[in-house]
């Protein structure tokens, strides 16, 4: 059989190429019929600008190959802006999403928070270092959207880039969270934001691996999950505690602290550098010589993610 290639989904046209057998002829159709020799025969790569299916044969010394196959879908985006997107219940697919000095408020790898006038979105695999924290984002983005047991999630697509966004770097790298509380919290009113509870006291159920941590007001607690090492930095004091609040589990909200006190947990940001001679850790914690020349790859400076290229 022929090779069909061309992009599967496309938003304006498509360029469909078909190879053969070498010295083969090749037949095509774009309205669902099995092509025969009287059908339209191929030449060069063509363009499609609307949903269709391409089949082909190749045929050589009188002898007629299967038939090929291959779906190509026009698609349409909609329209958004963040605000609108974070008061979605149902999953949509291919979102252009529309950003107004949206802020990073945070930062981790492929995952991004995202703050524009009060509302909060979470950018999940979406793959742009630019995006680091305190950066601000303008323009547009294609990614699809998923309501993740509740909390209001964009996930990379195959339309996925920056090429439509104008990132300005953030001045700092102090979090900038919104103060709240335990009820606000488990009243779902902070999904996807970075917060700050203050003065607030960390308790603890169960010991050692089992362990579950808690912050409790009054008759309420919210489950602090993702830092097993809580027990050495919190339990017992009352600290501030900044945390994200990006899960949902058996409808209840849960908050994952990435700072507890002065003790920062876990990495907050991703700084891009070139290959020069840094001492630094690399992501097993062993820590690189003095002066050392680092090879491309992934590494831990001052508690952040360094990409070294």
């Amino acid at each position: 059989m022929p090779t069909i290639t061309g992009n599967a989904t496309f938003e304006t046209s498509t360029t469909v190429t078909i190879t053969g057998p070498e010295g083969a002829d090749i037949y095509y159709t774009t309205d669902d019929r099995t092509p025969t020799t009287s059908s339209q025969k191929y030449t060069t790569p063509f363009s499609l600008t609307e949903s269709t299916t391409v089949n082909a044969i190749a045929v050589k010394g009188g002898k007629s190959s299967n038939v090929a196959s291959k779906d190509f879908s026009k698609i349409t985006c909609t329209d958004a802006t963040l605000e609108e997107v974070v008061g979605w219940t149902a999953d949509k697919t291919y979102v252009k999403l529309a950003l107004n000095n949206a802020k990073v408020i945070y930062a981790d790898g492929n995952t991004v928070h995202l703050r524009e006038n009060g509302k909060c979105l979470m950018l999940y695999n979406v793959g742009i270092l630019a995006l680091t924290l305190n950066s601000t984002v303008s323009g547009s983005i294609k990614m699809n959207f998923k309501s993740y047991n509740g909390i209001p999630e964009m996930m990379k697509n195959e339309f996925t880039n920056a090429g439509d966004l104008s990132i300005t770097a953030g001045s700092s790298l102090e979090l900038d969270a919104t103060v709240t509380t335990v009820e606000d919290l488990l009243a779902k009113k902070n999904l996807c934001d970075l917060v700050l509870l203050k003065n607030v006291t960390v308790t603890a159920e169960g010991t050692g691996k089992d362990a579950k941590y808690f912050i409790v007001s009054g008759a309420k607690k919210i489950q602090l999950w993702g830092n097993q090492n809580l027990s050495a930095v919190g339990v017992g004091k009352s600290l501030d505690i900044y945390a994200l609040c990006n899960s949902i589990y058996s409808n209840n909200v849960q908050i994952k602290p990435v700072k507890v006190g002065d003790i920062t947990l876990g990495i907050n940001n991703t700084i891009v550098v070139e290959s020069k001679k840094q001492g630094i850790y690399n992501i097993n914690g062993v820590k690189m010589s003095e002066g050392q020349t680092l090879p491309a790859g992934l590494y831990i400076k001052n508690g952040k993610k360094v990409i070294v290229k």
